[in-house]
């Protein structure tokens, strides 16, 4: 059973599995987090806007389990960032993108399809 973490000091080498997790959620979450904090006060109450792009793995993932965690943890950000921001005025949207396939005689193409999440007011 696994319910928490340990201290990175005790891994000898990271391995490719530690290597894909941190960077996806290098690249995916904590990118979109830093800059988002780097910036929070600059945004107008009320009125202003924040929008996350994220993507349908973060509801039901896509077989990679660090792509779709990753989006997971932007979504999960998002909701909390509105609880805060929100009573202010200030909307926090995410996106959820994702692809469905259309019928082509010619060739397969993909369609994306937009998503938005907003998180009730309260």
């Amino acid at each position: 059973m696994c319910c928490a973490g340990f201290p990175p000091h005790t891994m000898q080498m990271p391995s490719p599995v530690w290597h894909r997790w941190s960077d996806r959620l290098c690249n995916n979450t904590l990118s979109a987090v830093l800059l988002t904090e780097a910036l929070v006060d600059q945004f107008r109450a009320p009125g202003g806007r924040i929008v996350f792009t994220s993507s349908i793995a973060a509801l039901r993932g896509l077989g990679q389990g660090c792509y779709g965690a990753s989006k997971a943890a932007l979504y999960l950000y998002c909701h909390d960032l509105f609880k805060t921001l929100g009573p202010q005025g200030i909307v926090v949207v995410s996106l959820h993108r994702a692809t469905s396939r259309t019928r082509d005689s010619s060739e397969p193409r993909c369609r994306r399809l937009g998503r938005a999440a907003r998180f009730p007011s309260r």
